[in-house]
Parts: C-alpha cells; sequence; structure tokens
C-alpha cells in the first residue's frame, strides 16, 4: 500500500462510519467529507505557507495567526482521534469560516474571502443534512451585514472600509447571496432525488433477490422433481422388463403352437397381442435407456467426432445396407470433449432416423459436416427424406411426439428425446430445420473448451 492509499485510509477510518452502508445518502456526504480533507490538506500547504510569508512581510499578523489555526482544525478534523464524525465536520467549516473572514477583512474583494464563503457554502450542503443548506445563507447574510455596517460607520481599518462604499458592498453581496440561496434551494433537490434513487435500486434490488430465492428453490424443487421421475421411470422400465419378456415369450409360444389351429379371429388377436407386446418392449427399453443418460458420471473426454460418426454407422450396418443409404461424412469434423457412448447414441439415432423417415421413391442420401468458429462447435446430419412440418419442428424432441402413422414409420419417439437430453448435458443445444418433401437438417452445436 501506498503512503498516500495510508494517508487516505486513516482519513476514511476517521470521517466515515461503518455503521451507516453505502445505500445511505449518509455515507456518500462523509465519502465526500473525507476525500475533500484528504486533498485540501497538501493544497492548504500550498496557500498557506506563501501567504504567511506575505503576510509576515507586510506586518499582517492576524492572517497567519488565522492561517495556522485554521490549519490546526483541518488537521484535528482530519486525524484526531475519538471525535464524531459531526463534530470533523463543524470544526472544518468553522477553520474555513475564519479564513474566509479574515482574508474578506484585509484583502477586501481583491482577495479570495468572497468566494471562499460562496464555495464553503455550497460545500455545507454536500456535506451537511438539508437544514444546514438555510444555516449557510443565514450564516453569510449575517457576515455581509456586519461588513456593509463596518463600511457604512468605517469600522476597524479593514480595506472594504477603506475601498468601497455602502452602494458597492451592496450590489456584490446581493449577487453572492443570490448565488448561495439557488445553491441552497437546487443542490438539495439533487440530494433527494439521488436519495430517492438509491432507495429504489435497493428495493430493485432486494426484490430481485427474493425473486432469485424463489426461482433456485423452485428450479432445486423441479430438479428433485425431476430426478424423481426420472428414477420412477428407470426403475419402472427395469421393473417390468423381465415381466413382459415372459409375456412376450409365451404369447410366442402360443402364436407358433396355435396359429392356424384356431379361428381366424383368434389368430389375430393373439396377432395383436404378440406386436403390442412387442412394441411394448420396444418402449420400455427406450424409455430405460432414457433414463440412464446422465445417470452415471460418465467420464468427459477429447473425442474424435468422424471416429464416433464411424462407430455409429458400424452399429447401423444392417439398416444401411438394406435401405441402400449413402452417406457422407465429411473428414475434418470438430473435436468434442464428452463422452464417447452418449455421442455415438445421438448419432445413431439421427442416422437411423434419416434412414427410416425416408421418401419411397428415393435412395436416403445423408450428409454429416461441421465446423468450428467464435469459440463454438457446430455439426449437423442433413437428410432428403420426407422433412418435417414448420409447426411441428420444436415438437419432434418431445418425448414420445410421433408425428407420422405407428404403421408406416413404427417406433416409440424417444430417440429424438434422448438425443436433446444427452446434447444438453454437454451443455449444447439441438435443432432443426426442414422443408416438407426435400429432408431436414439437425444440428449440434456446443462451446468449445
Amino acid at each position: 500500500m501506498s503512503i498516500w492509499q495510508k494517508y487516505g485510509t486513516v482519513i476514511d477510518l476517521n470521517c466515515i462510519s461503518p455503521s451507516i452502508g453505502k445505500n445511505n445518502l449518509e455515507y456518500w456526504r462523509n465519502s465526500l467529507f473525507s476525500a475533500t480533507l484528504a486533498f485540501i490538506i497538501p493544497l492548504a500547504l500550498l496557500a498557506v505557507i506563501p501567504g504567511v510569508v506575505v503576510a509576515y512581510n507586510t506586518n499582517v499578523y492576524p492572517i497567519i495567526v488565522v492561517d495556522i489555526a485554521a490549519m490546526v482544525g483541518v488537521l484535528a478534523a482530519a486525524f484526531a482521534p475519538g471525535l464524531p464524525v459531526y463534530v470533523r465536520k463543524i470544526l472544518f467549516t468553522i477553520s474555513l469560516y475564519a479564513v474566509s473572514i479574515a482574508l474578506l477583512y484585509y484583502l477586501g474583494l481583491f482577495g479570495p474571502g468572497l468566494l471562499y464563503l460562496l464555495a464553503l457554502s455550497v460545500f455545507i450542503v454536500f456535506i451537511f443534512d438539508y437544514q444546514f443548506a438555510v444555516f449557510s445563507v443565514v450564516v453569510n447574510s449575517i457576515i455581509c451585514i456586519l461588513f456593509g455596517l463596518a463600511i457604512y460607520y468605517e469600522w476597524g481599518n479593514s480595506a472594504l472600509v477603506e475601498q468601497y462604499t455602502v452602494d458597492t458592498w451592496i450590489a456584490v453581496t446581493a449577487n453572492f447571496l443570490f448565488l448561495n440561496i439557488v445553491a441552497a434551494l437546487l443542490i438539495p433537490k439533487l440530494f433527494n432525488g439521488l436519495q430517492q434513487a438509491i432507495i429504489n435500486q435497493e428495493m430493485l434490488t432486494k426484490s430481485l433477490e427474493e425473486k432469485q430465492n424463489s426461482l433456485e428453490h423452485s428450479m432445486s424443487l423441479l430438479k428433485a422433481k425431476n430426478e424423481e421421475l426420472e428414477d420412477f421411470a428407470y426403475s419402472a422400465s427395469h421393473d417390468l422388463k423381465e415381466p413382459l419378456r415372459m409375456v412376450k415369450s409365451f404369447l410366442g409360444l402360443l402364436e407358433k403352437k396355435y396359429k392356424n389351429k384356431l379361428d381366424e379371429k383368434a389368430d389375430q388377436y393373439i396377432h395383436y397381442a404378440v406386436d403390442g407386446a412387442t412394441r411394448m418392449q420396444y418402449l420400455i427399453e427406450d424409455l430405460l435407456e432414457y433414463s440412464r443418460v446422465g445417470r452415471y458420471n460418465t467420464q468427459f473426454l477429447s473425442i474424435s467426432t468422424n471416429d464416433v460418426v464411424q462407430t455409429a454407422i458400424r452399429n447401423l450396418k444392417t439398416q444401411i445396407e438394406e435401405s441402400g443409404a449413402n452417406i457422407e461424412v465429411s473428414e475434418n469434423l470438430p473435436i468434442l470433449h464428452a463422452s464417447e457412448n452418449e455421442m455415438i447414441r445421438v448419432f445413431q439415432n439421427l442416422i437411423s432416423n434419416a434412414i427410416k423417415f425416408r421418401n419411397d421413391a428415393q435412395i436416403p442420401v445423408i450428409t454429416i459436416g461441421g465446423e468450428s468458429k467464435n469459440k463454438q462447435h457446430t455439426i449437423w446430419v442433413k437428410d432428403n427424406g420426407i422433412g418435417i412440418e414448420q409447426d411441428k419442428l420444436d415438437e419432434v424432441f418431445d418425448i414420445f411426439k410421433r408425428l407420422n402413422s405407428q404403421e408406416k414409420y413404427p417406433g416409440t419417439g424417444i430417440g429424438l428425446a434422448i438425443c436433446r437430453k444427452i446434447v444438453e448435458r454437454h451443455n449444447g443445444s439441438i435443432y432443426v430445420t426442414s422443408e416438407p418433401g426435400k429432408g431436414s437438417t439437425f444440428f449440434l452445436e456446443f462451446r468449445s473448451n
């Protein structure tokens, strides 16, 4: 800490009460007073020392006494231990009043006495409560009246008595008091506005804090409920898996053993039951997969998106060969900081959907590309499939949401919901653009590390 900082800290400790917060206007009054003392003491020495020398050479000894006394008063206001802040302000004000009156008495209007009085009256409005604004006007009026009487009755040997008439003095002091009154009336209005602004800011901050706390509490409750729902989905899916497998197995045996041995309706009912059990099994498996996302502390590593995509393609080899799909993959896909297994699942779902939702008259063409710029990785999966209606683009990521018939495009409606959950777990985002009949493009965006 520099000498100046230590010096300012000592004055701050004496002049700024620790019990008054920054949201109180009094704190800023005291802070201004402290800063004024910190600057005025070294600057005053530049004025006092030459003034004392000149006064000594011209035998004006009262100015020497007043200057020294005022300097002692200012130093006491800044450094005297144990004084209340308001006493320090009064001591400072009296010291400057004494200097102003002495300069006015001995130097007249050619000296800075009247200017000091005006500056002091403005400063009083800043560092004291509003009622002291009137006090400064009253005190300055009394000083002007007393000097006017001294000029009129020729009291003493003041420079004012020797150099000015009463008319001149009245003309000068009228303007001085006018400025004093204007300052006393207008500056408090400014401070009232500042005080109200501080109060409003404090109320707004408090209201925002309360709303923030309420929002955090609601988010915490929502997170807990979501975790409960995911736990339930995981448990329910896991527990239903084995009984359903048994039901499906026995239904399969029934169908195999009694097919064409019962009437046509019985065969149809058994077929419906087997088909329903199969779809239920797929649904439970996908629901279990959805609830598993983020359940375990999967390690995030730097992974090659190209390797991830190639693994997803290998996993879908049968589906790709059956559809004759043509998949084009850019050679320079971004390096991601992610879970490799989860990202494989994302691309596997997107490629599988691109193959599934294809136009009957076209071979599926899937293009996978990416770029990195502005601290963001963007990867896209583009197809030439059936596309999505514009008003349905946001719905495709909702769990269990199906936009097409089960008969033509079988599935559970969970695949894209899994993609969104995985991407958001990686602090990324996923969205789609599409034109019905011409295809869709799914975009994945991640912040680069």
